[in-house]
This record gives C-alpha cells, structure tokens and sequence, in this order.
C-alpha cells in the first residue's frame, strides 16, 4: 500500500472544485451527528424523568444522616461532660465533705474537667452551695432550692441534665449538669453541678457554622419549642416557630423523625430533616430551601443537555474523521499524535489500522498508554501518601541538616505553628532550650545508622510556650543517601506520663492507707510487724538487744461511753502525739486498734532503758486532757518484752508483751510490767476460763439465783433481782461472777449470756405467778454491750412473748454510764419499752458521771442507790448526806428509790428516816436459787 501525502490546503481547495455543494463527508457526519442526536436526546428525557425520582430520596436521605451524625455528636458530647462530672462525684469521701477548705481545693484542682464547664459548684442535701469553682464571692453558702433540676435530682437520686436557661452573665443559653454522690448506705451526701455555655466553642459554638450546602443551616430546640441554636441569632432564646406556622416541625415535637419539605415558618418551601436527642429529648433540625437541596437535579439536566450537544457533534466529527482517515490515515496519525500531547489518556481509546502505518501506530498509542498508566499509578501513589500524612494523628516531619522540610497537619495542631512558619527553619523553636536541641540532635543523628529506628523521649514547647512530652521515632529516608534527610514521627505522651505519674501517687496512697492507721495516722498491725521484724534482723546481726512494748488507756471504754466516740477519737489522736513527741526517731510507735498502742525500741543498751521510756511515757500520759470543755485525766498500763529473752519472733515478742499489760492492769494500772514466764499461765488460764464458758452456754451450767426486794415499813417482797451464777461440774463449786463476767464482756459472750439471762428470768417469774405467788417485777441488769444492740428491744418483746410474762413484771437494770452513752437513742428505746409496760431502773446511781438536765428527760422509774455509799452510812456523813441527796432528788423526779447492800438494822434504820422505803441486802436475804427462794417467799407470805 502506498500512501500519498497531501497537503490539507492542496485537498480542500480540489475538493471545492470537485464539489462546490455539502461533500459526502459532510453529509454522512451530519446524518450520524443528527441521528445521535435523537437517540441521545429521547435517552436523556427518560433519564431526566429516573433522575427527578431518584436523586431527590438519596439527598433528602443524606441531609437526614447529617441530622442524625449531628444529634448523635451533642448525646456524646452531653454522656462525656456527665462522665466527667461522675469521675469527680467518686473522689468525693467522708473526709472532704468534713473539710470545706479540702472540698473547695479538690474542686479547683480538677482543671481538665473545669476546661469542659464554666463553673462547677457542690451543693449539700438541703441545696445550699458548699463550694465552687471558679470562686465567686457569697455563692458558697447560697440557697440554690430554686433550681427545679437540683429538686428532680434530690428526688430521684439520678443524674440529671437541665433545661436549658439563659445565664446570668452571659445572657446566653446554658444547661447545668448534676451527678449525686452517696454514702455507703446509698444516702444522698453532695450534688455535683456544672454549668455549661451551649453556644460555647468547646459545646454548639460551632453548630451554626456547620453545613455542607449553601443557605442551610442548624437549629435546636427544647420540646416546649424554646430556641438553643438558629442561624438566625434574633431567634436564639425565643420561640422557634409557633403551632402551624411549621407543619413539619410541629410534627417533630409530636415524635416523627426523619425529612420532609414545608413552610419553615418564613415563606420559603425548604427541605427540614428533624431528629430528637437520646439524653435529652431536644429537637435537632437542618433547614435548606427546595431550590438549594435539589440544585444539583437541575445542574445534571443541564449538563446532560450539554453532553447530549458534545456527543452528537463528536459522533459527527469521528464520522468525518473516519472517512477522512480511509483516505489519509498519516494525517489521522499525525492529529492522533498532537491530541495525545495534550491528553494522554486517549492511547487506550484510538484505533490503528492493519497495515504498516497501524502498526506505528499500536506502538505509538501502548507506549503513550503504558507512559500515561505510569504516570496516573505515580500520582496516586503519591496522593494517597499525603493523605496518609494529613490523616495520621501523630505528627510526622521531613528534615534535613536539622531544618523542617516539611510537617503533616498533626505537627500543626500538636506544637500549634502552622507549616509556613516552620518549613525552612531550624528545628530548635519546638526545643526548650538550645542545649536540649543539640543534645537531641546528636543522639539522632549518632543513632541513625543504615535503616535502625532512633527512639527517644523529649519535652517539648508549643506556640503558646506549653511544655508536653513526646516519644520522638527517627530514620533516615535513603540510607544510602544521608543527606537526603530523615523522617520523624513525635507521639505526644502528656497524658500517658500524666497518667503514670497519678498512678504512681495513688499506689504510694493507697499503700500508705494499707500500712498506717486513720484516726492517729501511726503505722498499724502490718507495719508494725515488718519493722519488728526487720530490728530483729538487725539486732541479730549486732548481737544488740530491742524491746517492744504493749500499752493500752485505763478505763478508756468509760470514757467513750460517757463522753461519746468523738471525743474518744480525739483522745487517742492526743495520745499518740503525746507518746510521739517523747521516744526517738529511730523507734516505731503503732495502733493496731481500739485503744490499744505498741511501741518498738529496736536499740537499747539493757532493758532498764525499756523501763525508762515506760515511766516517761507514763508521766506525759498522765498530763490532764483538755477537750470539747472536759478535763480529762487518763493513765496507761504498759507491758514489755525485750529480744532475745522474750521471744526470737515478732509475734511471741507482742504477745508476751501484751501478757506483761494485762499483769500491769492486775497490780493497779499506771505502771509498767516486765514480761515474766509463769504470765503464760495466767493467760492460759484465762483462755481455759473462756472456753469452759462457751461450754457452760452450750450445755446449760448456768443458773440464776434470785434477792428479794423489800418495803421497809411492811417487811414484804416487792420484786427481786436476778442474779446469773456458773457452777463448775467438774467440782461442783459457784464459779465467782467477778471472774467469769469480766471474760464475758471482753469476748463478746455477754450477749447470748444476757438474752440467756433475759429469758429465764421471765420464765421463772411466770411460773411463780402461775403457783399463786404474789404478782412483783423481776429486775434483769442489762450490760452495755446488749443495750447497744439494734435488736435489743425485739429480744425483750421475745422473752416476754415465748415465757407468757406481762410486760408490766419485768424491770430492766443498767448502769449510769450506759444510759448517759448516745441519749437521744437511749430516750427513744427505753420510751418505746416503758409504753409497753417494762419497767427502767439506774443501777449503782451516784457512782458515774450524769447529767441532770438529761436524766430528767430519761423515761425511767427506779433509782438503786450503789451499796458503797450504804456500807457506811451509819458511821460516814458523807456518805449519809449522798444518800439524802439521791433519795430527795428521786423524789423530786418523781422515782422510786431503792437501796443495795442493806447489811445491818442500822442501815435500814437510817435509809428509813431519809425516806426511803425500798431496800433489799444479806439484812433481809442472799440470792437464793429460785426453789429456795420460793420456800423462803411462801414463809414471808404466810408470815
């Protein structure tokens, strides 16, 4: 095939002289071009009509999603702010709440969460501020009852997010947060309250800037139609729309979600997608004119038209082209080659032909096709890289001789400088210093070594001079080409080192809490014994000698039980500064409990050093108390022990210790023992004691044994006072009371003892009654430990009801100290016992400590004048004159009074002239069991 070339002038000057008409080329293209025309046009009028019904859902689906991303965003939002106020709520205890000055330094101390509000405050129970932050001078203190939220959260106990309010300052919209705290018991304490600007930067500040069309725009409203966020600012804290004025909207208050077109309340049709918060019930809405949303139906007609025009008068052009290129295909190869110039991508889609001239050309169009698949492979590649570096959220950087090269938008958003500023510029603007930057440096670039990773943590400085620290990750790009530069990635580690630091605090806390005592803030038990163990430790090495000492207060439990627990708590804090501020550095004093201390001495020349501590810790013990207007005096019994001769352990050593306190209270108190062998019997024996108590409870050994009460002037029983005795079956002999009550009451064992007690004392007064003995109360002595019982009353009612006993025959005996302990719940369960008909009688009156003013308001009946002050009454006016004063003072109170110990006719004579008239003692009988008793009753009976 030969192919000729002529020029394009040359041709068309011979084709108008052979066809001055339309030449066939053109004829065919305009043929083709028209025929196109028609089957694009009817095409693109039947995609028109799909397009009107298809696009439209999709859009409005779309706007409906932005709504609902949008809805979801503020729920987040709100379920993060009411987390952190929870966070907060757990770190408020007991000890806070005592100290306003440490509630109101917590409070300010939680910046991060501060950051998220614009003030919080802590509310007591009543509503009534207890502290805020920021300070505002006369809040603390402040009636906040008003606040309808605050009353919602009292009265459910859940957190509660308020409606939204205008604030007082800003006069802009504002919610308030609220999270209650509970105590164990899961009683309301505090409230937690934050307030928070809705339109704030950090909130909805950004809400009405956010829209991905043009005129469209956010608006959210509460259910009772009161604006938070509208495009239009006039609208913010009014009424959104009044009913009808928006159809679509009203039915979004009513519960529909989803997009609709409607009035929006000014005159233009838009399309409204509304969906409801979870947390709050509010109504987020997007609002955008019909003519906006459904812009780009009518940009797509547009533009098929305008296909529809290119593509008929390409398909004219192609025709022409075609025709034109059976006679001339180097002229089509030759416009091919310019149009591949300009668009490359067009090799994939050009036809070459069979013949030689094809055959250039196939190669011409792979090679183009082959260069321009390269090219677009290149350009994705890197495109896709960058946004990999514009998406990482760790800062990534390219340097090179130490300058930025280039940085990703995380760099921007960690050190706060934008690329501009720093691109070109030495690195050291992020240093904290030029020494830092160029020891930094070194390390870098020492440590990057063909493709190794250098790891390094450094603190940096951002725009606004903030240090943060960071893990620095370094390689260098081309290792075979250093100065090509290196890539860094910088992970900001703040938080986490935050994070590790607070760890690191709470474990040392809580480490701290595990070892030492609350109240005294002295190492306890577990402490105690580590450091005994390790001067045992060194005393072994040294061959030296330590002593450990066992001390507890004398008649500490008096003092709790007239005086309340807190000044008891009080107390022992004095103590233990006491008894600190007098032994060495080097020595450990502990609390493992009650009022119980020990004390180690882990260097000492011989053990009189021991004792010498001892008479100085005595002596300051000894110094009067002064607290809540008590002077109290207070003593102390001390045991020691000293290593080796006392015990190789710490537990023998604190035991034998503890022995050598208890010899120390059996000689008077207030002094010192030595440990000595044969107080391992003593202990043992007391053990033995405890136990064949148990057994005696278990097995019934017990017994009562009964005293008459008498009038004086008639000589009859008026009622009796039980009296628990023990005899031992091994011997048959009475057990004394005054040796088996002391281990009762010290193990707990009073308790099934006293119900014991109870119970037989009603059953036996029954069954008198039930003989035909004449009908007298029966007095039960009630120990501390018993009256102390939440179940105290439910046990009386229970022997009452199981023994058949009128309540009115039983009579309930304690001590002045135990009624003069917690009054006010005294008042209350001896009231709730008197209105059931038992009688109330104060046992060894005169010995303790009363007050007056609370024992007239006591509901009692029976005052029992203490035997020591009967014993002399005859021979000691003193105690003659007492007596008087308790007899005119129960008179005066409107009691009976009663005397104990009545031994002798005198005694009974001068309880009689000081108008007394009950008494009972060894002059008229001893306890007797109750068969003798009944014997000795029948005689006073018939007599």
């Amino acid at each position: 095939m030969v192919y000729v070339l002529v020029h394009r002038d040359a041709q068309d000057a011979c084709a108008t002289e052979r066809y001055p008409a339309m030449n066939l080329k053109t004829k065919s293209s305009l043929a083709v071009a028209a025929l196109m025309l028609l089957v694009f046009g009817s095409g693109l009028l039947i995609q028109d009509f799909l397009i009107q019904g298809s696009l439209k859902k999709p859009i409005a689906d779309q706007q409906f999603m932005l709504v609902s991303r949008v809805a979801g965003e503020i729920d987040r939002r709100l379920a993060i702010n009411l987390d952190a106020l929870r966070r907060i709520a757990a770190g408020i205890g007991p000890e806070l709440l005592r100290d306003p000055a440490r509630l109101q330094t917590y409070i300010e101390d939680k910046h991060g969460v501060r950051a998220m509000f614009d003030a919080l405050i802590v509310v007591s129970p009543r509503l009534r501020v207890l502290a805020d932050a920021p300070r505002v001078p006369g809040r603390v203190g402040t009636d906040v009852s008003s606040l309808a939220h605050l009353q919602r959260l009292r009265a459910t106990g859940a957190p509660v997010v308020s409606e939204p309010f205008t604030g007082k300052v800003t006069g802009r919209p504002t919610i308030a947060l609220s999270v209650p705290v509970h105590d164990a018991e899961g009683r309301l304490v505090v409230v937690l309250s934050g307030t928070l600007d809705l339109l704030a930067p950090n909130f909805l500040g950004s809400l009405t800037e956010r829209w991905a069309g043009d005129r469209g725009h956010f608006v959210l409203t509460t259910r009772d139609r009161y604006t938070i966020v509208d495009a239009d600012s006039a609208k913010v804290l009014g009424v959104l729309a009044v009913p009808g004025a928006n159809p679509v909207y009203d039915r979004a208050l009513g519960g529909w979600e989803g997009t609709d077109a409607g009035n929006a309340g000014d005159g233009v049709l838009s399309l409204m997608s509304f969906v409801a918060l979870k947390s709050t019930g509010w109504i987020v809405g997007a609002v955008l004119p019909v003519e906006v949303a459904f812009a780009p139906i009518r940009q797509s007609r547009r533009t098929g038209i305008a296909l529809l025009l290119l593509a008929s008068a390409l398909v004219a052009w192609l025709v022409w082209l075609a025709i034109n290129g059976v006679l001339r295909p180097m002229l089509a190869l030759r416009d091919n080659a310019r149009r591949l110039r300009a668009d490359p991508s067009l090799a994939a889609h050009l036809h070459a032909g069979d013949d030689e001239v094809g055959e250039i050309a196939r190669d011409l169009y792979r090679l183009v096709d082959e260069l321009a698949r390269s090219r677009r492979d290149s350009d994705n590649h890197a495109k896709e890289l960058q946004s990999v570096l514009d998406a990482s959220p760790v800062a990534i950087i390219r340097v090179r001789g130490r300058h930025f090269m280039s940085v990703n938008p995380a760099f921007e958003r960690l050190v706060g400088y934008k690329a501009k500023e720093v691109v070109g510029k030495l690195a050291d603007l992020v240093y904290l210093s030029p020494e830092a930057f160029a020891a930094t440096g070194e390390k870098l670039y020492s440590g990057m070594v063909g493709d190794a990773v250098v790891k390094l943590e450094e603190a940096f400085r951002n725009s606004a001079g903030e240090t943060f620290w960071t893990n620095i990750y370094a390689r260098l790009i081309d290792p075979d080409d250093p100065d090509k530069g290196a890539v860094v990635i910088v992970e900001d580690i703040s938080e986490r080192r935050a994070a590790e630091a607070a760890r690191v605090r709470s474990e040392e806390h809580m480490r701290y809490q595990a070892e030492h005592d609350a109240l005294t803030l002295l190492p306890n038990r577990v402490l105690f014994n580590d450091r005994v163990n390790q001067a045992i430790l060194a005393a072994q090495r040294g061959r030296r000698q330590l002593a450990l000492m066992f001390f507890d207060l004398d008649r500490f439990k008096n003092i709790n039980d007239t005086l309340g627990h807190d000044v008891g708590d009080q107390l022992l804090q004095m103590v233990a500064e006491r008894v600190r501020s007098c032994v060495r550095s080097s020595d450990t004093l502990s609390r493992p409990g009650g009022d119980e201390f020990m004390l180690l001495l882990p260097e000492i020349v011989d053990p009189g050093d021991a004792a010498q501590v001892a008479n100085k810790v005595l002596e300051t013990l000894a110094r009067p108390y002064s607290i809540a207007g008590h002077q109290l005096m207070l003593t102390a019994s001390i045991g020691i022990s000293i290593y080796p001769d006392d015990g190789e352990d710490g537990l023998t050593l604190i035991r034998n210790a503890d022995l050598a306190m208890y010899a120390s209270k059996d000689s008077g108190r207030n002094t010192s023992q030595y440990f000595r062998a044969e107080m391992n019997e003593r202990a043992r024996e007391r053990m033995s004691l405890e136990h064949a108590l148990r057994r005696a409870l278990d097995q019934g050994e017990l017994l009562l044994h009964y005293q008459p009460q008498f009038d004086i002037a008639t000589r009859r029983i008026i009622g009796m006072e039980a009296l628990v005795r023990w005899r031992d079956p091994a011997t048959g002999q009475l057990v004394p009371p005054g040796r088996f009550i002391p281990v009762a009451e010290d193990t707990g064992l009073i308790l099934p003892l006293g119900t014991w007690v109870l119970g037989e004392a009603c059953r036996q007064n029954g069954a008198w009654q039930a003989a035909g003995l004449p009908r007298v109360p029966v007095a039960v002595n009630i120990s501390a430990l018993q009256f102390r019982q939440t179940v105290f009353v439910a046990a009386v009612e229970d022997a009452l009801r199981l023994s058949g006993l009128d309540a009115r025959w039983l009579e309930l005996e304690l001590t002045e100290s135990v009624t003069m302990h917690a009054i006010e719940r005294n008042i209350e369960i001896l009231g709730v016992l008197r209105a059931q008909g038992v009688k109330v009688s104060i046992d060894d009156f005169g010995t303790g400590h009363s007050s007056l003013s609370y024992l007239k308001r006591l509901p009692i009946d029976t005052l029992k004048i203490d035997q020591a002050f009967v014993r002399d009454i005859v021979t000691d006016e003193d105690d003659a004159e007492i007596v008087a004063a308790i007899i005119g003072l129960a008179h005066n109170l409107g009691l009976d009074v009663i005397a104990e110990g009545v031994e002798t006719e005198a005694q009974l004579e001068c309880l009689q002239r000081r108008g007394c008239g009950k008494a009972q003692g060894y002059f008229f009988a001893r306890p007797l069991p109750a068969d003798e008793l009944e014997q000795f009753w029948c005689a006073t009976v018939e007599a």
